[in-house]
């Protein structure tokens, strides 16, 4: 018995969220039995920009499925897992190449919603309801495309039960398991030190992403300049990939914020703050930051978007806020209750160990393989 399992990129050296879910699944699998990775990028022109059938889906070359096959013809596997629906175009092929070997996509989202928001998140707030007389055939397209990856698949795997329940809705048959995303290993293997009488504020994630873009704004100009009135020692520390010259300088004229751009590691980063602040409005599947701020012990304070999906329940896990008002609120309720983020932070790193530590999604994973042999 044996396994594939084909990404789009080989990881990198500061993996992506995406990145971090296809390492656990390949070393879970591999736990198993032998397991081989392939990645797309490996082949010299892995795919060719071309007309695509949709946006959230790759136009891959004829040449590379080809050169994908007969790689996986030495394997001779058991199970294929293709890392989301972008790489749809290899379904059929694979599934001619190989008729009896059984086919998983692993949804990292329902790619039509996450399309659709982030859509919804590029466009000024004002022109939003505009939004699909320019794009609803771009989120027709992508939801077919989710609906043609259920359908040509054994099995699909999503990161959360609100995924699954959309995949089911969406009228998908095969077989749907919930693999949740894993916390990161750096994580489980480091501890983050008491941030001590300072108060300060996180906001981490990709900052070319428009929902964080969106994010940073509404701290920026509605939430930070409240919370400076009252309490102003506390810094806001704003830190992920790749901000442009619009979020730097937007950053750069906010008083006493601080700009961690691309982070070699995230210890140092959050050992530089007190709770992790997420207005995130828009955007789609279980956010890995959320995980590691919980497994490290930062109390979270965020919209119900931000943490959808992880099981999280508001006052026992996290602190929930919808507008600049409550964000404030909440922020002042956590720096002057020290109980308060203590038990937050108890009741979070419980419900890690139980739900989204390696060993859980091990069994995730080896559970969801079972049902396919």
């Amino acid at each position: 018995m044996a396994f594939a399992q084909i990404v789009i990129e080989s990881p990198s050296m500061q993996p992506t969220g995406g990145e971090i879910r296809n390492i656990s699944i390949h070393e879970a699998m591999r736990a198993i039995s032998e397991t081989n990775s392939i990645a797309m990028d490996a082949f010299s022109q892995p795919y060719k920009k071309g007309k695509r059938i949709a946006r959230t889906v790759l136009s891959i070359d004829d040449v590379t499925i080809t050169s994908v096959v007969d790689a996986l013809r030495l394997i001779s596997p058991t199970v294929i897992v293709l890392e989301g629906v972008a790489l749809l175009p290899l379904i059929e092929p694979l599934r001619y190449a190989f008729p009896t070997t059984k086919l998983v996509v692993d949804f990292h989202n329902i790619e039509h919603q996450l399309l659709r928001d982030i859509d919804k998140a590029r466009i000024p707030k004002l022109l939003r309801c505009l939004t699909p007389v320019f794009h609803r055939n771009d989120w027709e397209d992508a939801y077919q495309a989710d609906l043609k990856a259920g359908r040509l698949a054994d099995a699909i795997w999503v990161c959360s039960a609100d995924d699954a329940k959309c995949a089911r809705d969406m009228g998908i048959k095969s077989p749907i398991y919930v693999v949740p995303n894993p916390v990161p290993k750096w994580c489980e293997a480091l501890s983050v030190a008491d941030h001590g009488d300072v108060f300060n504020l996180l906001f981490i994630g990709h900052l070319g992403y428009p929902p964080n873009k969106e994010a940073v704004r509404f701290l920026a100009r509605k939430v930070f300049p409240e919370v400076k009135s009252v309490l102003p020692e506390t810094k806001l520390i704003i830190s992920g990939r790749n901000p442009g010259k619009t979020m730097k300088t937007l950053i750069q004229r906010m008083e006493e914020a601080i700009l961690i751009p691309n982070p070699s590691e995230l210890l140092p980063v959050y050992n530089k703050s007190s709770c992790l602040i997420l207005p995130i409005f828009e955007g789609g599947g279980t956010r890995i930051k959320v995980l590691e701020a919980l497994s490290v012990g930062r109390p979270i304070i965020a919209t119900e978007k931000a943490v959808e999906g992880i099981g999280l329940i508001p006052d026992i896990h996290y602190l929930k806020a919808q507008t600049s008002k409550q964000f404030c609120e909440q922020i002042f309720r956590l720096h002057e209750n020290p109980e308060l983020g203590l038990l937050l932070r108890n009741n979070g790193s419980e419900h890690i160990a139980k739900n989204y530590s390696a060993a859980a999604h091990y069994r995730a994973v080896e559970s969801g393989l079972k049902l396919l042999l």
